[in-house]
């Protein structure tokens, strides 16, 4: 899947400075035949049972990147492994580390 790269600064000293790396919510759908019309809401489940609902004011004010990495070549941290939901310019509590599930609801 063709990759984005960008920085998502957050709010807090916490939530930091992220450079994220991976497929945008738009090409990852894609991938899988889907459009971002198709889709109502996503819900994003962290392994310590952090969960974010996602709707289309989100994708449609912002890019949301399923970070692979931090940056271009830096594996994610342990802790945020296996994926990491980043949205640059959006509030940091919307971001996820450590995905472990993703739901999403069609229209």
């Amino acid at each position: 899947m063709e990759c984005v790269s960008d920085v998502a600064v957050g709010q807090t000293e916490k939530a930091g400075t992220v450079m994220a790396y991976g497929p945008t919510l738009e090409t990852f759908l894609e991938h899988y035949g889907y459009k971002m019309d198709d889709i109502r809401s996503v819900r994003t489940l962290a392994k310590d049972d952090y969960t974010v609902q996602l709707g289309k004011a989100t994708w449609d004010n912002y890019t949301v990147i399923l970070s692979v990495k931090n940056g271009e070549s830096e594996a994610l941290y342990k802790k945020q492994q296996p994926l990491r939901l980043v949205i640059p310019g959006a509030k940091s509590g919307k971001w996820t580390y450590s995905v472990i599930k993703m739901e999403f609801e069609l229209n």
